[in-house]
């Protein structure tokens, strides 16, 4: 039987067990986290009507849900994010107002799969539901950024309003009616370059004058009074880097205010995003305000894992090439350990120049030493630096 034949479906993976275990303590820090901010769980079906989905997110986005026809004839899909789904659960319990929810579970999108995106993914969100104050976006972002200062992670914080966008698009002579045609293409900004995104908005009709206006209000653009109180109620309490940036979209339909994102200040990798949504839940007459953020567990994961093998980088794995060589060994190591360095002996001198170098490389190690007869009665070690391939002799001093 061909391997293929146990592969899961593209854009959907097995988790093995250290992955897992790193995802639940993860999870349990964001639990904790949360709930010492007041927030309550709630979790969500995986399959909702489509009706309660389509029309939500954005023709682009709408094109991505997974839906599907029922053995009953009913039309339903695939949950796309956490936070349509909360709407029609704040409607259907009428919780207390403010309603402040966190929720852990998957969500699915038919896009392309690439590195840290997949078409099955957990998300961890925080939502405000039933205030419209500054007091709640600085506990969202407040609550964000701690939950990356527990996981040891440096991040940046990038902010906007899509008032304040919007008011750009208005000055510079965007029609209103392709306001979110405009942004979306926008959003593309940390993917593609910028005359590629100046080249897509004329193909879909923006006259080179607006286009060429629009970027020179983007240059001039600074946060409103009302952000810069936001931003100033979080700072002192965390870690993180907070940079506005007026060219930031968020590519979803339902944001009307505040919209942030949050990544890696190393890697510019994307780790969260959110904001404040007033116009999504309709309660009778009225909308309810609210603002939240979704933060990627599965890329999250990944970075972590990726500092820790690069932590990992700074060990030194010791390579026993004769069982009776052991008992020296274990005197370098005990040398090496007293100086600071990171040793691990690989234990199977039988298998040590194959599949031991192969687990030095396979844990991100910048050397190796290979101790054998030689090198115990000499009293020296060999050392290889594994990114350069060159050997050297180094005595070693018992004193």
């Amino acid at each position: 039987m061909s391997s293929n034949n146990f592969l899961p479906p593209r854009g959907f993976r097995d988790i093995q067990s250290t992955e897992a275990q790193r995802r639940q303590e993860v999870i349990q820090i964001a639990r904790q986290l949360a709930e010492s901010f007041g927030f309550l769980p709630i979790e969500t079906p995986t399959v909702e009507y489509r009706s309660i989905l389509m029309g939500k997110y954005g023709q682009e986005a709408d094109k991505l849900i997974f839906d599907f026809t029922d053995r009953g004839g009913r039309q339903v899909a695939l949950r796309y994010d956490q936070t349509v789904p909360l709407a029609r659960y704040v409607n259907r319990f009428r919780p207390a107002l403010p309603f402040k929810r966190y929720q852990i579970q998957p969500s699915f999108r038919a896009e392309k799969p690439q590195k840290g995106r997949y078409r099955e993914f957990v998300q961890i969100d925080f939502d405000i539901v039933g205030d419209a104050s500054d007091i709640s976006d600085a506990e969202i972002l407040w609550l964000t950024a701690a939950l990356f200062d527990k996981l040891g992670l440096s991040v940046t914080v990038y902010y906007n309003s899509r008032q304040l966008l919007y008011s750009l698009f208005q000055e510079a002579g965007v029609p209103q009616n392709e306001y979110l045609r405009v942004a979306q293409i926008i959003d593309k900004l940390d993917k593609i370059a910028v005359d590629e995104v100046q080249s897509q908005l004329q193909e879909m009709g923006l006259r080179v004058s607006v286009i060429k206006k629009l970027w020179q209000l983007f240059k001039k653009a600074r946060p409103t009074a009302e952000l810069e109180k936001t931003i100033a109620l979080v700072q002192p309490g965390v870690k993180a880097k907070f940079l506005f940036s007026p060219y930031l979209v968020r590519g979803l339909d339902y944001y009307t205010g505040l919209i942030f994102e949050v990544k890696t200040s190393n890697q510019n990798v994307s780790l969260a995003g959110g904001g404040r949504y007033d116009k999504l839940i309709r309660q009778g007459s009225d909308y309810l305000p609210a603002v939240g953020v979704g933060i990627g567990l599965d890329r999250l994961v990944e970075v972590l894992q990726e500092k820790e093998k690069k932590a990992a980088d700074l060990e030194m794995v010791v390579l026993v090439l004769d069982e009776k060589v052991f008992d020296y060994a274990f005197k370098v190591v005990d040398i090496l350990r007293r100086k600071g360095k990171k040793v691990l002996i690989y234990p199977d001198a039988s298998k040590a120049l194959k599949k031991g170098l192969k687990y030095a490389l396979s844990l991100g190690a910048k050397e190796v030493i290979f101790l054998g007869p030689d090198e115990k009665k000499g009293k020296y070690l060999t050392l290889k630096n594994l990114a350069t391939k060159e050997e050297r002799k180094v005595e070693v001093n018992f004193k």
